[in-house]
């Protein structure tokens, strides 16, 4: 796929069993998401339910993927890649 390197960003761990990290960290992940990127393309980013509920108000399945679009202040869902089951 011609992916960079990974990178561990603690703000995508999950926060299920401690819902007090919920606010700051979803805060965290939206600031990095808005803020301009060092390189242009596209970002994976692979965390748990909770926190793309969080994020999105969206509560996908197991091993789903949801797309988002960033633009300047906002964060838009353009697309969801549900598993075959």
């Amino acid at each position: 796929m011609g992916l960079a390197e990974v990178e561990p960003f603690t703000p995508l761990n999950s926060f299920f069993r401690d819902r007090s990290m919920a606010e700051a960290q979803t805060t965290e992940v939206q600031q990095y998401l808005l803020s301009p990127a060092e390189t242009p393309g596209v970002m994976v980013m692979v965390t748990h339910q909770v926190n793309v509920t969080d994020l999105t108000g969206i509560v996908p399945q197991s091993g789903e993927a949801v797309v988002l679009r960033v633009a300047d202040t906002s964060l838009t869902q353009i697309g969801q890649f549900r598993p075959e089951l």
